[in-house]
């Protein structure tokens, strides 16, 4: 099906790339933008040395003003306080500029009060079926069996409406995601691990490293929708990224932004082409607006945790985003309240899929923002990344995160292993996990 049939008509946006980085609060990167006032803030470095506590658990203690020590002794002094750390301009060059030239919404909340999985799949599917925390390696057997959390073959995490790759399908509009790291998060989606091994064992199109986006820009064929993921560089947990994960040095998700946007610029997409750029969540960083209330999902059962009750009527902190495309105004602050799920909804204006939840329908528009005219003073090129003289940290000893093994045992299972309980119990070892997680990726990569 020619994917420019199931385009909504009123919208001359006929693509959307969405980029989503890594636990930075709005006040952390935008603050000074809005408040210079030098006594309320502290500078920090580019890399930060400490990754502040920002689990669910963490962030109800936040919500209550509860900030203990966890959240103090980091780099520059042994006494600073994360809570005030907020960048200035110069150090963030290119979100600086990309905000000056296009949108900046200073009232997008994270969808959940919890960490990085449940709220990216609020993007992809305006629910996290009652999800709260992180992935734990030791629920993969269970899920592979469709036992606790119903998952089958490696399919996972299902959602009763589906998410929206599915809905694209079903009205003939076409996506890929972009990886920059062999293990992206995605892949835990239902139906992701067998299209992820089948792509790199057959070059099918739906996953696509990030250096080959440029390539593509100058084809005739680019997807409708394409979701950014970053180079997360779990082996070093997140030391030599480009997620802007606070251990790693946020420099190099100033690169990766403005690698995207001149990219994306000087294509013959540009001019029906949008660009979304946000953060799945706050990091642990203070942030001086509290969240608001809004709509659960209606699928906030399905992966419920017990320990931890959640009704989803509470947003999480707010987080920077950015909306870019030579049809909104230049240097607008749109202050009206938004979290993930406004990703689906806009794609639900864009290409007519449906708005799987309720959370989704009580979204506002993001495709009001967009003009009929094409602005004519959009830069084709941003500023130079800023790079300071500070040493930064070295490599430390390579531990994957759970959220790491626990994709990696999905692309195990996919590629048809069998994981049992007993070597989820093995893999408690740093070294063990480390091992394991770079066994698969050798298999994987010597059967591509």
């Amino acid at each position: 099906m020619d994917s420019s049939n199931v385009l909504s008509e009123e919208h001359t946006v006929r693509h959307l790339i969405v980029l989503s980085l890594e636990n930075r609060s709005f006040d952390h990167i935008f603050a000074r933008r809005f408040n210079p006032d030098r006594a309320l803030w502290t500078t920090p470095p580019l890399q930060v040395a400490v990754d502040p506590p920002h689990q669910f658990v963490d962030v109800q203690a936040q919500l209550r003003g509860e900030w203990s020590a966890p959240w103090k002794g980091a780099a520059p002094s042994p006494t600073a306080d994360l809570r005030r750390f907020a960048y200035t301009p110069a150090q963030l060059p290119i979100i600086t500029a990309l905000a000056d030239h296009f949108v900046l919404f200073d009232r997008w909340f994270s969808a959940v009060p919890g960490p990085t999985w449940p709220n990216r799949y609020f993007m992809h599917a305006g629910t996290s079926g009652g999800l709260v925390l992180s992935p734990d390696p030791t629920d993969v057997p269970a899920l592979l069996r469709g036992n606790r959390y119903d998952w089958a073959g490696a399919l996972g995490y299902e959602f009763r409406n589906g998410t929206v790759f599915d809905a694209l399908d079903r009205v003939g509009a076409t996506w890929r995601i972009y990886t920059g790291d062999w293990l992206p998060q995605t892949i835990s989606l239902h139906g992701m691990p067998a299209k992820y091994v089948f792509a790199k064992l057959h070059g099918g199109t739906a996953f696509r490293r990030f250096e080959h986006l440029s390539g593509d820009l100058a084809k005739p064929d680019f997807p409708n929708y394409a979701f950014i993921e970053p180079h997360w560089d779990f082996k070093h947990d997140y030391l030599y990224g480009n997620s802007e994960h606070p251990i790693g040095n946020i420099a190099e998700g100033e690169a990766l932004l403005k690698r995207l946007y001149e990219a994306v610029r000087n294509s013959r997409y540009w001019d029906t082409c949008a660009i979304l750029v946000l953060y799945d969540e706050h990091g642990g960083f203070f942030d001086h607006v509290p969240p608001g209330t809004t709509v659960p999902t209606g699928d906030d059962e399905r992966y419920a945790s017990p320990e931890h009750p959640f009704d989803f009527r509470r947003l999480g902190f707010r987080v920077p985003a950015i909306l870019i495309s030579p049809r909104v105004e230049r240097g607008l602050v749109d202050s009206t309240h938004y979290d993930h799920s406004a990703v689906p909804l806009l794609l639900a204006e864009l290409f007519g899929i449906p708005r799987l939840t309720p959370r989704v329908a009580h979204q506002p528009s993001l495709a009001r923002l967009f003009d009929g005219k094409i602005r004519d003073d959009t830069p084709r090129e941003l500023p130079q990344v800023f790079r300071d003289r500070a040493a930064l940290m070295q490599s430390r000893r390579p531990e994957p995160d759970r959220g790491a093994l626990s994709l990696a045992m999905l692309v195990d299972s996919a590629l048809g292993s069998c994981i049992e309980p007993s070597h989820c119990r093995a893999l408690r070892s740093p070294v063990v996990a480390a091992r394991y997680v770079e066994d698969v990726r050798a298999r994987l990569q010597a059967r591509t």
